[in-house]
């Protein structure tokens, strides 16, 4: 495998409903036995408080009798679908102050209107002269979405969708991995918190991750600097006389530091990120004396320090 650039996202907070499974359901009339069915809901930032509800324009709302919390990416819900109008209707989540709606996410379907208990609820509804019976299969494409080496995809599994249509995959890493890309359908993308894609083919898309680093250790050089031209130190401890200005180089030995934060022993830190413009750090002594000089490494949850006893030393202006 070549090498994989990593790209830092921003975490989205956002509540969202990406699909509902199943997205149709068949109520039964007045005076019939109530009709449940219970719905899966997959997005994200789902919290242990959501609710569910169907809302459509000129109806009373069909809040779910019932709603269970299986992760931040899934959530289930029963609903009462007994005399329910039929057609399509906007799936609505909240949770505290946010709120999300998947328009036209839910269709109830294969019903006669309200108010007929002489037809049994498994006959078809009768259908107007301008409408065809006559339904022509549409084109079908295979969805699969897995996972490898602790990535995770919601939803995960296999299923068919009419061409044409849109869904959403999101991702995310088990404890004690991290997420490193993302493949579709064999080429390897980097990683995202989720994609959007068109059933215009066959899709395989995984979740790849990877073990994280278990240790960070670093080490550092200095320089010494005279206006623009810096000279590497050669002895320990690195002599200069006051004022001495000094550049320092960070050296990762194993894992992948994001962060570094150095302490000069001068009464200065600087915090600078991994980056072939900011992982330089400089300061500048003013006080002659001997100087111990920190670094540490900083990647989420795993650190690394390394310090160097009497590293500077600087000696006093000659008069």
């Amino acid at each position: 495998m070549g090498e994989v650039t990593f790209i830092e996202f921003e975490p989205d907070e956002t509540l969202g409903a990406f699909e509902i499974s199943p997205s149709y359901g068949n109520p039964l009339y007045e005076g019939s036995t109530e009709s449940l069915l219970d719905i899966t809901i997959y997005g994200q930032n789902f919290e242990e408080d959501v609710k569910v509800s169907l809302t459509r324009t000129g109806y009373p709302d069909i809040p779910a009798t019932s709603v269970f919390y299986h992760s931040s990416f899934e959530i289930s819900a029963t609903l009462s679908l007994t005399g329910a109008a039929l057609g399509f209707w906007d799936v609505t989540v909240t949770q505290g102050g946010a709120s999300t709606t998947f328009v036209n996410g839910f269709e109830v379907t294969n019903a006669e209107p309200t108010g007929s208990p002489t037809v049994t609820p498994t006959l078809t509804p009768t259908l107007t002269p301008t409408v065809s019976p006559t339904v022509t299969p549409s084109t079908k494409y295979t969805i699969i979405s897995d996972e490898r080496t602790g990535g995770i995809a919601v939803p995960k599994g296999t299923w068919e969708l009419d061409a044409g249509a849109e869904f959403v995959i999101s991702f995310d890493s088990r404890p004690g991995h991290v997420l490193e890309n993302i493949s579709v359908n064999g080429e390897l993308l980097p990683p995202e918190p989720y994609i959007n894609r068109t059933a215009d083919q066959d899709y395989t898309i995984i979740a790849v991750g990877r073990p994280r680093d278990q240790q960070i250790r670093v080490d550092f050089t200095a320089e010494i600097c005279n206006g623009n031209i810096c000279e590497p130190c050669t002895e320990t401890p690195c002599r200069g006389t006051v004022p001495l200005n000094v550049r320092f180089t960070p050296n990762p030995i194993s894992g992948t530091p994001e962060t570094w934060i150095w302490d000069f022993g001068n009464g200065e830190r600087k915090e600078t990120p991994n980056t072939e413009e900011g992982k330089r750090a400089e300061t500048q002594y003013t006080m002659p004396g001997l100087y111990t000089i920190s670094l540490t490494g900083i990647s989420d949850e795993l650190s690394g320090t390394e310090t160097k006893i009497g590293y500077i030393y600087v000696e006093p202006k000659m008069k």
